[in-house]
């Protein structure tokens, strides 16, 4: 076992099963946020890598009950399992943790049959953030003017689309956009300071309130579903 402690406010512990590329940059940006992350994999070299940039890494084979038991997992607030391509290590280690009636399970699902197993050994949140960055993907491609969608549910999204000329100069209420579209504006990326001090701004974002005056340039943080935005850029195209 291997470690380092930091000294520094911290929201909450994690544990992440699976240090791939995925569960490797995971560690990353949760220790980032400031939470208290337990990277664990099997391969050595690998926890080495990554212990100085999470609260502790642990080296240990996860398919082993008794291992597992060690790591006093009953502490974490959450624990997600990355494991990679390994479908009996993946299967095990999820049918393990379950059996230890350990909350907040997160498991990585690699195909249908992975996810259906997962489910019938009594799994509820499966993801695939193969999935989930094609569907994104998908989603910025499919409309015009969208430079960046992230996906939040099945149905709702945040997109950052540019905006159209046609907005220019129209304040927020005008659009009526929760009536028209269904969708929320939640924030503005200016790509310059519009010099409105009312306006609250923060790493190039700022909240949006009733009075806010479009700009060129801006770029829109929508929330919604994918048929209110297609409606959206469609009634307000970059380009006609």
């Amino acid at each position: 076992m291997v470690g380092k402690k930091k000294n520094k406010t911290l929201k909450k512990r994690i544990a992440v099963i699976g240090l791939g590329d995925f569960g490797k940059t995971l560690v990353i940006y949760l220790n980032e946020n400031g939470h208290e992350v337990t990277a664990i994999d099997k391969d050595i070299k690998i926890v080495e890598e990554i212990k100085d940039q999470c609260a502790l890494a642990v080296c240990v084979d996860t398919s082993s009950r008794s291992s597992l038991e060690e790591l006093d997992l009953e502490d974490m607030d959450e624990i997600v399992v990355a494991l990679a391509e390994n479908f009996e290590s993946l299967i095990t280690t999820a049918y393990n943790l379950k059996d230890m009636n350990l909350k907040c399970l997160h498991v990585r699902y690699h195909s249908e049959l992975n996810r259906k197993i997962l489910q019938m050994i009594g799994i509820e949140n499966l993801f695939n953030p193969e999935e989930r960055a094609a569907a994104s993907m998908a989603e910025q491609l499919s409309y015009q003017g969208v430079k960046k969608a992230t996906l939040l549910s099945e149905e709702y999204s945040l997109f950052e689309v540019e905006i159209s000329p046609l907005l220019y100069g129209k304040k927020l209420r005008e659009l009526k956009l929760r009536e028209k579209f269904q969708i929320n504006l939640v924030g503005i990326r200016k790509a310059e300071s519009n010099g409105n001090d009312s306006e609250s701004q923060e790493g190039g974002v700022f909240l949006p309130n009733s009075r806010t005056v479009f700009r060129e340039k801006e770029i829109l943080i929508l929330f919604g579903s994918s048929e209110s935005i297609k409606r959206f850029t469609s009634v307000y195209p970059i380009k006609f």
